[in-house]
């Protein structure tokens, strides 16, 4: 695109506007998420799938479809799963990833860094709910985000290979602790 085109101005613009205040190679309040305390269990999407009920489904609805901004053009709440949810391999398509989102941000409204309104077994298993991919269809561009380099993939992602003896399901759903011991005492990096 053309530098002097009217889109890539407003592009650079909206990219200045973002780093406004922000250091050059720092990050942000909130940029790696809120640190949780992680259960001596997987998550559990049943749970999940309450606590969805209860706190999430009056933004993105019951069947997380999410709801239109007027105009139609964009997502007031954004759909969690379906044709227009966000992909498998995404960030967000990562268990301990969203947790982490849905723990200092959501209920939307109601929680907020300072104050969350779900425990961290709660947000996590919230975020196992969402993702599960045996209970909701989505987009599936598998292997686009894979990591060539297993040592430095994220531990909460569901697809192989792997450098430690754990399985994809318990990379997906935990218990976690287990991973992050194997990964420090192999002097391997505990990624989220």
């Amino acid at each position: 695109m053309p530098l002097d085109k009217k889109e890539m101005i407003a592009m650079v613009a909206y990219m200045k506007w973002l780093s406004t205040g922000v250091p050059t190679g720092q990050h942000v309040k909130g940029d790696d998420g809120m640190e949780l305390d992680y259960p001596n269990r997987p998550a559990d999407p049943q749970k999940g799938a309450i606590i969805f009920a209860q706190n999430c489904a009056s933004c993105h609805g019951m069947d997380g479809q999410g709801v239109m901004a007027a105009g139609g053009i964009t997502y007031q709440y954004p759909p969690l799963w379906g044709k227009y949810g966000y992909e498998r391999g995404s960030s967000m398509h990562r268990v301990l990833k969203a947790a982490r989102f849905i723990k200092a941000n959501m209920p939307n409204g109601k929680a907020t860094w300072e104050k969350p309104l779900l425990t961290d077994a709660e947000a996590i298993d919230v975020s196992a709910f969402i993702n599960s991919d045996e209970l909701h269809d989505r987009p599936n561009k598998r292997g686009m985000a894979n990591y060539p380099n297993p040592k430095v993939k994220a531990i909460d992602y569901d697809e192989g290979p792997y450098v430690d003896t754990f399985s994809a399901t318990q990379h997906k759903y935990g218990p976690y602790t287990p991973i992050i011991q194997y990964h420090k005492e192999h002097g391997l990096p505990v990624i989220f």
